[in-house]
């Protein structure tokens, strides 16, 4: 069949397909109905700008066995940094959360200038204010990081990819 491609990368949005003849196409994931995995073929079937993606059932092949892709990132590692440098943001640095994290560093960064400084005015108790609700949720996702289980979102860093027990 023209239409069968075989999946050369899962990557987090996109699916790379390649055919025998050297060609290739990129697929966003919203096409698939299924998880592709590497090595498995599928026939593609395409309407103007749309597509349509299906497995192959008749390749004798037996269905690939899905494989996880694993962080060099360790679960312990992430949880306790939440826990002690959570407030600014190291755990979030580390997993590759750039955006929380720089929101996380400028609060405390922010917060301890602050109080080193002695400033009480309204600014002052704002930005405590967020603090406090910042080191809340650091310790609760602390937690959560070092309790999580294989396939959560917790265990996972910002590629989608399980985080080492």
């Amino acid at each position: 069949m023209n239409n069968v491609y075989k999946v050369l990368n899962v990557a987090v949005d996109v699916i790379h397909l390649g055919k025998h003849d050297g060609s290739l196409l990129s697929l966003e994931k919203k096409y698939f109905n299924f998880l592709p995995v590497v090595g498995e073929k599928v026939e593609v079937y395409t309407n103007d700008d749309n597509y349509f993606v299906r497995r192959n059932y008749s390749d004798p092949v037996q269905e690939p066995i899905p494989t996880v892709q694993k962080s060099s990132k360790s679960k312990i590692r992430a949880g306790l940094l939440a826990l002690f440098l959570g407030g600014y943001g190291a755990h979030d640095f580390y997993l590759g959360r750039q955006e929380f994290a720089w929101v996380r560093l400028a609060i405390g960064i922010f917060s301890t200038l602050l109080s080193l400084l002695g400033e009480y005015g309204t600014l002052a108790g704002i930005i405590y204010f967020l603090n406090i609700i910042n080191l809340f949720w650091v310790a609760i996702e602390g937690l959560l990081i070092l309790t999580s289980k294989t396939g959560s979102r917790w265990h996972q860093d910002s590629e989608g990819r399980e985080l080492l027990d």
